[in-house]
């Protein structure tokens, strides 16, 4: 192991060290402006907070309670991506690794959430880690959030068996994603034979290549069951905050079926690719629980208060973190 793996690259004050830096700072302002137009397409939820506290609905403590909860995510995770970034940085420290999950944060809000790839630029410039590797660890996470939502879903269609045909195209998803990464030279073959038959893009198909075979490290069963049981610890916190949030309301609303519909809107919300998943998650929210017989009013509260302790509460943790990280060079 080299001395450059180990000591930040950015004391090193290279070229490719200011390119990335002026990259993160151009999707930081591509970020800025994405989250001003989410925040004024939906400044109707922001209004509502207000209604939600004259009324009494929750406390102060309650709302508390939501964020230590999704601070226990976000540690939680964070955790995942120190153990994929270590396969190819082993110095990579926790405090390093959560101080950058809860950058990334402060970029979730650009089209198609691709601002979430400067935690790319900043294990680039920190640790010398190539982007092809970089990549494999970002769709790694996204695996693994799938796994562990996927899996929480199960309590939910126990208690509701009317929604079990839902549950169907996220289990073939699952099932598939499972195989892959234990077997991930089968998704390396139809790569090959695209770039046999076209014989186009030799850099893009090399560089897609490198990724599948970074996802090797991703097959030992270990850092598996370490990273799938991290996915379902912290996605837990989060679904068992809404379930307090649901209790301080009075809907009557199970845990499983809390679990579900939270699950559900999350799965949504990433499936749409909008910016923070902003539109999906919060209609399958207020839909889910007016299916079970939540008034509407009550149901827009949760939505209203869920969607802020969650989405905005990162966003703005992550506004506060990155111009640290920016600053670096």
């Amino acid at each position: 192991m080299t001395s450059q793996t180990l000591a930040p690259a950015y004391t090193v004050g290279s070229k490719n060290a200011q390119f990335i830096r002026k990259a993160i700072i151009c999707t930081a302002i591509i970020a800025l402006l994405s989250g001003i137009l989410v925040f004024w397409a939906e400044r109707d939820i922001f209004a509502h907070m207000g209604e939600i506290f004259r009324n009494q609905l929750v406390s102060f403590t309650d709302v508390l309670i939501l964020l230590a909860l999704s601070l226990c995510n976000y540690a939680v995770r964070a955790e995942r991506w120190r153990l994929f970034v270590q396969t190819a940085a082993p110095s990579y420290g926790y405090f390093t690794a959560l101080r950058h999950f809860i950058a990334g944060f402060a970029f979730v809000l650009t089209p198609g959430k691709a601002g979430e790839l400067v935690r790319l630029g900043f294990i680039k410039r920190d640790y010398q880690v190539a982007f092809a590797k970089g990549a494999a660890f970002t769709v790694a996470d996204r695996f693994f959030d799938f796994f562990g939502l996927a899996a929480l879903l199960i309590p939910g269609l126990i208690a509701l068996p009317e929604w079990r045909v839902y549950a169907i195209g996220p289990a073939i998803i699952f099932i598939a994603l499972l195989f892959a990464c234990f077997n991930p030279d089968i998704l390396r073959a139809p790569v090959k034979m695209i770039y046999g038959r076209f014989k186009k893009g030799k850099k893009t198909f090399a560089s897609l290549l490198r990724v599948l075979r970074t996802f090797h490290a991703f097959s030992n069963k270990e850092l598996f069951i370490k990273a799938f049981g991290i996915s379902l610890i912290g996605w837990f916190f989060e679904a068992y905050a809404f379930y307090l949030l649901l209790q301080a309301l009075d809907t009557g609303i199970s845990l499983a079926v809390a679990t579900f519909i939270f699950v559900a809107s999350a799965l949504a919300g990433a499936m749409l690719l909008t910016p923070g998943g902003a539109g999906g998650a919060e209609a399958t929210i207020a839909l889910l629980l007016m299916s079970q017989g939540v008034n509407a009013e009550t149901a827009l509260a949760a939505t209203v208060i869920i969607r802020l302790a969650t989405l905005w509460f990162a966003v703005l943790l992550g506004v506060c973190v990155a111009p640290f990280e920016l600053r670096k060079k």
